[in-house]
């Protein structure tokens, strides 16, 4: 340790002298006022640029880059969003990931383990460039990944004006988040989240490389209202330690947090029980024998993270990323077993105004960005439960009736009897029903499809939508879209 702080006292020893030969040469501005100080200045860098070339990032600082246009935050202010704005943030964020129907012919709740829930590898999270942005990359409704540089840099200042770095860090850092299903071990209706901090690199050098240099790696989740996050005390969401004893890689990680929201009991009569938060990462690095002066840009956002106790939706209680906005896709083809509903979708979204009833000026949501469909759950509240039933009355009297005025009379070559099909589905705010005063008004009359196709086809396609709803839990009113299927 002595040795160490010897020769730390001779290189400052150096750069002081270097800034004083300076001074005297007229290269530097001198003030009397003045002193010579080390400043520790970090953060925590995100994107791409960052991420994949970690060295970039003295660069641009050298260059003139501000620290804060790096990614990074000087306090823990992100804002935790009211849920009506959360859902608008939602529906903006333009963070989408895709569900195929076909995994979905049986519920997919079979076991309380990781395999259900499809968490992204590393390896995937790096194949991602969307995981080194801002926002970081949605696997789906429960698997969120990030990646950030943690960096640090030493260096002699007079005023405003510094010589070159005399130290350098940079941690790589790879975070996961984990979306669950069911309450936290030990209680009943308490929801919980898991984040999982990993190191993906580490350089240091000069100062950083001593014994005494610290970091210090934190998640924290803030919640709305705050007691609807705290840290489970029996996992760890924060790490201090020597700079020279990290490691990179492995399969555990350094922080291996857990959070919980707690509940009531789940039951129709308390409602979904919503809560929102955000979870953060910290970065602080410590030069604990110096006489520094510290700027730091220590906190990024990870996620955005909902709590429910939907009665309605798989095991009850649950946490998913909310940012994740879905986008279902059924089978088209020849092995489908809905290939005239798969093929219904297809033609209501690519062709709506030649759809029936027939509207030349018709649009049909749910297949763009920025005009998606909405859950709608009959059975939420009564009202619900009218709405999702004339959805499906005015689809079949103003739909199929009107286009196919015999089809109760028709039979497939299996011997089945058809059904009305329809496109917004009737679970949803945009189903048929959706023009009357009561609901969005008169200016969305006709704007849907409607067609007959074979019983089995329309219950086939409706299983997978409901266990879909059910697993990934799309709750009443929550956005989604749908990707048309291909042309059989």
């Amino acid at each position: 340790m002595g040795s160490t702080r010897a020769a730390r006292r001779r290189l400052l020893t150096g750069i002081i002298g270097t800034i004083t030969l300076l001074l005297a040469m007229g290269a530097v501005p001198a003030n009397a006022d003045q002193e010579k100080q080390l400043v520790l200045t970090s953060g925590l860098a995100t994107g791409a640029r960052y991420v994949n070339n970690p060295d970039l990032i003295f660069k641009d600082l050298e260059s003139g880059t501000p620290v804060e246009k790096l990614g990074g935050e000087k306090s823990a202010t992100s804002k935790v969003p009211a849920p009506q704005e959360a859902k608008k943030q939602q529906e903006e964020s333009r963070h989408g990931y895709t569900a195929k129907m076909s995994d979905y012919a049986t519920p997919k709740s079979v076991a309380d383990d990781d395999s259900e829930y499809d968490y992204p590898t590393a390896e995937e999270c790096r194949a991602h460039s969307e995981s080194g942005q801002a926002g970081g990359w949605f696997k789906n409704r429960y698997s969120f990944c990030h990646r950030a540089v943690a960096w640090a840099k030493v260096q002699s200042c007079l005023g405003n004006v510094c010589i070159p770095p005399i130290g350098e860090a940079e941690i790589g850092i790879m975070i996961i988040g984990k979306g669950r299903k069911g309450p936290v071990q030990g209680t009943q209706w308490d929801r919980y989240v898991k984040f999982e901090t990993y190191i993906e690199s580490i350089k240091l050098s000069g100062p950083f490389t001593a014994d005494d240099a610290l970091w210090t790696t934190k998640l924290v989740c803030q919640g709305l209202p705050d007691s609807s996050c705290v840290a489970d005390a029996s996992t760890q969401s924060e790490w201090t330690g020597k700079l020279n004893t990290l490691t990179m890689g492995g399969d555990f990680p350094l922080l291996d947090a857990q959070f919980i929201s707690p509940g009531l009991e789940s039951m129709k009569e308390n409602g979904n029980q919503l809560a929102h938060a955000v979870v953060q990462s910290y970065s602080h690095f410590t030069l604990p024998d110096a006489d520094l002066k510290q700027v730091d840009s220590p906190w990024a956002k990870e996620a955005d993270v909902r709590f429910d106790s939907a009665w309605y939706a798989d095991r009850a209680l649950g946490s998913i990323f909310p940012w994740a906005t879905p986008w279902i896709k059924y089978d088209g083809t020849g092995a489908s077993p809905y290939p005239q509903g798969a093929e219904h979708v297809r033609y209501a979204l690519t062709n709506p105004t030649l759809t029936i009833p027939n509207l030349p000026s018709k649009k049909i949501p749910g297949g763009s960005w920025g005009d998606p469909i909405h859950r709608l759950y009959q059975d939420y509240s009564d009202v619900n439960k009218t709405r999702y039933n004339s959805n499906n009355y005015y689809a079949r009297e103003y739909g199929c009736k009107i286009g196919w005025p015999d089809y109760t009379s028709w039979v497939s070559p299996e011997g089945e009897p058809y059904e009305c099909d329809e496109f917004p589905f009737r679970s949803t705010y945009e189903g048929a029903a959706r023009f009357k005063d009561e609901y969005d008004g008169p200016q969305y009359t006709n704007w849907f499809s409607a067609r007959p196709i074979p019983k089995s086809d329309n219950g086939n396609a409706g299983t997978v939508l409901k266990n879909w709803y059910r697993n990934d839990r799309i709750l009443d009113g929550d956005p989604f879209y749908v990707v048309p299927p291909a042309a059989p």
